[in-house]
């Protein structure tokens, strides 16, 4: 094979692994060749496509870069060797701890936030997932509360779901940028997505540094870039960098963008034209940070931004007010937090036209960029300032279903959150000639929730509750309601009655007056399923007594009688324990004493409360007389005023 088929991206001077190559091949099993086996201590396939395969190989250190280049020349179908390049973590400048007020959102004003998240409240938005490739995110963050998805995030250094042991502070600054809550204009800081109601993106957290060093490497990246590719993430921040080319990452990066996936890096903080990798990849938005000034069209170029020809945006690169580890918060700069307020913006961007691909993200931003230094593109500050209204603005133009009526929005925010896709002509033109003629909208959406297409996608009872919420509620789920419907459905509640008690309720009446849609009624189509809260009581008390649950003719029994009046809670639960199937059970005391707390107050005792009830029986209180005391017990009390029962 002559040497030039081979590409070779072996930079002395850039930091790498001592002693790893990565080496891709074509149509050629690389651990199988036995003519390398003397000079290589492993070979590890690293993942496989149709069109290559990669591998991370161990080497001789005592070998030079020509015994690398002349070994690797002798093999056929060999793309490209390079070095396991290292990436250490981006300073991130660290001004005074303590905020000044007035320093308080600063990029959130600087970028007229506030302005877009006004108009997304109007026009509506749908929840857009962003990773973030750092160090790990600290979740645990008052301000980054229910924000980052726990279950995908993860720790692709030691291949295990992110644990606190993976969290940074770097990280936790980032991820604060782009999705810090927002409680008000007095909160210490905002996310630029976070938006009016805390409910446009999801974080995700891939950490790739090694701890306890602050270095991450192509092996690692690559890993975090697949993981979120896999896991749909739409925006994908990376505040790190170096001044190498690699190409194992940069094919990664190309297949996330091929696949509508919006990258963005910081641009470097070494006040250099370098070509810093990834962020200087044609696919990738590479973000200077701009100084602090009062007045954004007199803004420039922070001393310390890398700049240059390839470089795309600017935005605020000083006095960021972000999240930091323990639930603090940290003033701070770098193009470590301009990258993720560019990210931020994205998000906004893709949250109102999610069709539009990375290309026009870029563009749009750029068009609507506050133009600064001088005029069209510098080098100092590419195109500009990057402006969350104006971009978000000019993406409800670009997307033709949001230039609709009310009622035909109504129409097609229903398609897109229930039946996740966009209406088809003949079903938007079926939809509003319903309207028109009178359909209220309790039918329209009934017929949505319960239609086959939704059903036939099988969603568990969790997302299916949650699609109601935002369909219907226009909203994100609060966890206590989340639970409440979660559980009725586990009581054996029927989808029709879940709709119509979501349909029937106060906030759906505001949505529909909202789009100017008469509201209408759904009854029940059981009796029994208009009262949840008793179905849900009676199925815990099954559950926790007999392990099991309600059959349908005991809970529509027991419903009957609470809900009618004919018993009390605590006649009920009197019955239940002196039922022929939980005698035969035979509990000795102290099981008995268990059972009683897990079935009266859904917790289990501790070893205190369970001695205070087994004394009371080992003296003779009959059993029948421990019942009627947890039944007048405050606990109780308070239990049934919640299911809305008579004790």
């Amino acid at each position: 094979m002559d040497d030039d088929t081979c590409e070779f991206y072996l930079e002395e001077d850039a930091p790498h692994v001592a002693g790893q190559l990565i080496v891709c091949t074509k149509d050629f099993d690389l651990e199988g060749e036995s003519s390398i086996e003397d000079s290589l201590f492993s070979i590890e396939k690293l993942g496989e496509t149709s069109e290559d395969t990669t591998y991370l190989v161990e080497y001789n250190q005592s070998m030079d870069q020509d015994e690398i280049i002349a070994l690797f020349s002798s093999l056929q179908n060999i793309e490209y060797v390079q070095y396991n390049y290292i990436y250490e973590l981006e300073d991130t400048l660290i001004q005074d701890t303590i905020a000044d007020p007035y320093l308080d959102g600063y990029q959130i004003q600087q970028t007229n936030a506030e302005f877009a998240w006004s108009l997304m409240d109007i026009r509506g938005y749908q929840k857009v997932r962003v990773g973030v490739i750092d160090t790990g995110v600290d979740y645990t963050h008052p301000e980054l509360a229910g924000v980052v998805n726990k279950e995908l995030s993860y720790d692709v250094c030691y291949e295990e779901t992110l644990s606190p042991i993976s969290f940074g502070d770097h990280g936790t600054l980032v991820a604060g940028v782009i999705a810090a809550h927002n409680s008000g204009y007095d909160d210490p800081c905002r996310g630029i997505a976070s938006g009016n109601n805390n409910d446009i993106v999801e974080l995700v957290s891939y950490a790739v540094y090694e701890l306890p060093n602050d270095f991450t490497c192509s092996v690692f990246l690559v890993r975090a870039m697949e993981r979120a590719i896999a896991d749909k993430c739409q925006v994908i921040n990376m505040s790190l960098g170096d001044y190498h080319y690699d190409s194992y990452l940069h094919k990664s990066i190309c297949r996330a963008y091929d696949l509508g996936i919006v990258l963005v890096g910081g641009a470097g903080n070494d006040n250099t034209t370098k070509f810093n990798m990834p962020s200087d990849l044609p696919e990738v938005i590479s973000v200077i940070a701009l100084d602090y000034v009062d007045d954004p069209k007199l803004n420039r170029k922070a001393d310390f931004s890398n700049y240059g020809p390839l470089k795309d945006i600017a935005a605020p690169g000083r006095y960021i007010t972000s999240c930091a580890m323990n639930g603090s918060y940290m003033c701070a700069g770098g193009t470590s937090l301009s990258a993720p307020i560019v990210s931020g913006v994205a998000a906004l961007i893709l949250a109102v036209n999610p069709s539009l691909p990375p290309i026009d993200v870029k563009n749009l931003m750029q068009d609507r960029a506050l133009d600064l230094y001088t005029p069209g593109f510098d080098d100092y500050t590419a195109y500009g300032q990057v402006d969350a209204y104006a971009s978000v603005q000019f993406a409800f133009r670009m997307d033709p279903g949001l230039r609709k009526s009310l009622s035909e929005q109504f129409i097609w925010r229903l398609y897109d959150i229930i039946l996740d896709r966009q209406p088809d002509e003949d079903g938007q033109a079926y939809w509003q000639e319903k309207i028109e003629n009178g359909l209220t909208g309790s039918e329209i959406v009934r017929y949505f929730c319960l239609s086959e297409e939704l059903l036939n996608m099988d969603l568990d009872d969790q997302n299916y509750v949650a699609i109601l919420y935002r369909a219907i509620f226009d909203r994100t789920p609060d966890d206590e309601g989340f639970r409440h419907w979660y559980c009725f459905l586990c009581a054996g509640g029927s989808k029709e009655s879940l709709v119509a008690h979501f349909i029937n309720s106060p906030e759906f009446a505001d949505l529909c007056d909202y789009y100017g849609i008469p509201i209408g009624y759904i009854s029940f189509p059981d009796p029994v399923e208009k009262y949840p809260s008793t179905m849900i009581f009676v199925d815990s008390v099954y559950y926790h007594m007999f392990f099991r649950e309600t059959e349908r003719t005991a809970m529509d029994y027991w419903c009957t009688k609470l809900n009618s009046g004919e018993i009390t809670a605590g006649e009920f639960m009197f019955y239940m324990f002196n039922s022929d199937e939980f005698i035969s059970m035979k509990k000795e005391d102290w099981e008995y004493v268990y059972t009683l707390y897990l079935a009266f107050f859904s917790r289990c005792p501790n070893d205190e409360e369970i001695d205070y009830w087994v004394d009371f029986l080992e003296y003779g209180v009959p059993r029948n007389d421990l019942i009627l005391m947890f039944i007048y017990s405050k606990e109780f009390g308070d239990i049934c005023q919640n299911y809305g029962l008579v004790r």
